[in-house]
């Protein structure tokens, strides 16, 4: 069953890829005559397809010996079948096509030669001489209105696309706009040329505009960190005694350290500082250091102003009212005050603690004990005794 109808399906394939190629209106309708009969022969086949199909189904589903074959049987029946019913889809749209462009080819001839002879009328040069001429001539004026009335609606209907037409302008459109889009690519591919940066290449240009951003936020947050130091930071203040402890609110940034290395993070985050005596100790602000006084920022612990050294950051042209701090160790920190006045003061306080830290240590070289007067003597004998006179 199945071969019989591969073999029916393929002369019905067949057919429908005849070259036969009508001449006129009525040719083109023949052919689609013949297209409809097939057409109705198809369907005429349907019951034996479901049959054919069913009985395969009741071998697969009894998991007959064969069964693989019989699924690959099937399988190949239903494509061709799908195949032949698309063919025929396409020729009927084919003939339809044709057709149209058939019936546009014969009312143009019809339309044309209507034209062709109403023309002798249009160019003939005669008045008439009597009035019964010139009625005559009238009237048939008259009569070629009413015809070209008449023609108006073949005319109309010439002037309308047909099918194939606005198939043919729409593939010419995509073929248009393909090449227009092709010769941009490659303008554009000639004017910039594609660079082909390595992996390091791209690695260090994300690092650089990483680090522009960053500098560029900082930048910006420049003047809003300055007037919340202007407005919230309370001046610089000595405690009980003159020396004896020294605080205000301040912006720092940590640069390196220790002498090789450089500091993990590199924010800017404002605190409070307070120096006492000569340790230099950071709190998250004025409140936390009065509540608790031993509670520093982020569990740092102070640090040693002895041999430090604090001078203005003219090198840091970022920010303004901005004085560094380096330590014996190498451990740099810069400092961004409100304005100059309050700088210049924690410079010269810082610098004055650790001088005078640095001075403060014992002496290494003391006055010996004075002589006495033994052993002043046992000195003059014992140069005598050893130094030649001159005579």
């Amino acid at each position: 069953m199945v071969r019989t109808l591969m073999l029916w399906m393929d002369d019905i394939v067949r057919q429908m890829n005849t070259s036969d190629k009508p001449r006129d209106v009525s040719g083109v309708e023949l052919l689609m005559n013949n297209h409809q009969s097939l057409k109705a022969e198809v369907d005429a086949r349907e019951d034996n397809f479901t049959a054919c199909i069913n009985l395969g189904k009741e071998l697969l589903s009894r998991s007959h010996y064969a069964s693989s074959e019989i699924k690959e049987k099937l399988l190949i029946l239903t494509n061709q079948r799908n195949s032949m019913l698309h063919r025929w889809e396409e020729r009927w749209e084919h003939l339809q096509l044709i057709l149209e462009v058939y019936q546009f080819a014969r009312d143009a001839a019809v339309a044309e030669a209507w034209l062709v002879a109403q023309e002798p009328y249009l160019l003939s040069q005669e008045l008439g001489h009597t009035i019964d001429e010139v009625e005559n001539l009238i009237k048939k004026h008259e009569a070629f209105e009413k015809s070209a009335t008449a023609q108006e609606e073949r005319f109309a209907a010439l002037e309308r696309l047909t099918t194939y037409e606005l198939k043919e302008m729409k593939r010419r459109q995509d073929e248009e706009d393909e090449r227009r889009r092709q010769e941009e690519l490659a303008k554009m591919a000639r004017q910039s040329p594609v660079k082909t940066v390595s992996e390091e290449e791209a690695a260090m240009q994300r690092v650089e505009s990483d680090l522009q951003a960053e500098e560029a936020h900082a930048l910006n947050g420049d003047k809003d960190i300055q007037a919340e130091i202007q407005e919230e930071a309370p001046s610089p203040t000595r405690g009980e005694t003159e020396d004896e402890q020294f605080e205000g609110t301040l912006v720092r940034k940590n640069v390196w350290e220790s002498t090789t290395k450089k500091a993990t993070s590199r924010s800017w985050d404002k605190m409070y500082i307070v120096i006492r005596g000569s340790l230099l100790m950071f709190f998250k602000d004025q409140k936390h250091y009065r509540q608790e006084p031993e509670s520093y920022y982020r569990n740092e612990s102070p640090l040693n102003l002895s041999g430090a050294t604090a001078e203005v950051a003219s090198s840091y042209t970022k920010k303004k009212h901005v004085f560094s701090l380096k330590f014996v160790n190498g451990a740099e920190y810069l400092f961004q005050a409100k304005d100059d006045d309050e700088m210049n003061l924690w410079i010269q306080k810082i610098n004055s603690l650790a001088s005078d830290e640095g001075s403060a240590g014992p002496s290494r070289s003391q006055t010996l004990p004075a002589k006495t007067e033994s052993e002043r003597k046992d000195e003059k004998q014992k140069r005598g005794f050893f130094t030649l006179k001159k005579k």
